[in-house]
């Protein structure tokens, strides 16, 4: 019964998240991560990308590791990001920014648009969503701050409404109506009516175009991309 209504959503109901990610990507060939976590939920649609996945929890970072989901990681603060101007064409930032007070997370943004060549991509919840540091007793996912539509939309973001009407979730994202499975799919469903109207949604994806730069920190002379300590500011620790 579950898998026959999750191929009649998928089938009937765009995955308005995946989709976006996917068209945004298109045309670039390397992806920062910040956070990266356990597991990306960009990780599939970075094929043929060079993609660097970041984070401070090591014991993440090696699980994400064992799924390859990134060509290169690196054990680091996000506060002192340890990576060279314009040194990625995308850098992406996934249910990181409010795991940061606000003042940090400003300060955040600010050292992505300094790192990307092409484009910023954020996805946050749309406002204060509490969360504690549930998995592998990792206080790094604890939510302490929250923010709108407009804070973002003042710094240049078009920003999308994603994982449907804000009421049809509750803490952790996780569906408010039951069963669990019927509750995610009317969410689902409902994502076409706030992906134009953001300030509706659960969550928010935020999409700032830098416009392309010249510098090429990271090529090689027969223009693909290559691990090169050019896109580096300091010698982080990379997970072997």
């Amino acid at each position: 019964m579950r898998k026959r209504l999750l191929e009649i959503q998928n089938h009937y109901f765009p995955d308005y998240y995946a989709d976006t990610l996917k068209s945004e990507f298109e045309g670039c060939q390397s992806l920062l991560e910040l956070g990266c976590g356990r597991g990306s939920p960009a990780a599939i649609l970075t094929r043929g990308l060079y993609s660097v996945g970041v984070d401070l929890h090591l014991l993440s970072l090696k699980k994400n590791k064992e799924k390859k989901q990134f060509d290169d990681y690196i054990l680091a603060d996000l506060n002192y990001l340890p990576f060279r101007t314009y040194s990625f064409d995308v850098v992406a930032a996934l249910d990181v920014l409010e795991h940061f007070p606000k003042s940090q997370g400003t300060r955040l943004i600010a050292k992505m648009e300094a790192t990307s060549r092409n484009k910023v991509i954020i996805f946050t919840p749309n406002g204060y969503s509490p969360q504690p540091n549930f998995k592998e007793d990792n206080p790094l996912q604890r939510h302490k701050s929250g923010w709108v539509v407009s804070e973002l939309t003042r710094k240049g973001y078009v920003v999308l409404g994603i994982n449907g009407i804000a009421a049809l979730r509750g803490k952790g994202c996780k569906p408010t109506i039951k069963p669990t499975i019927l509750g995610a799919a009317i969410s689902r469903i409902s994502d076409r009516f706030v992906f134009r109207s953001p300030s509706r949604a659960f969550a928010l994806l935020c999409i700032k175009n830098n416009g392309q730069h010249n510098q090429n920190y990271y090529l090689s002379d027969k223009d693909t991309i290559v691990p090169s300590k050019q896109i580096l500011t300091a010698n982080p620790a990379r997970v072997t």
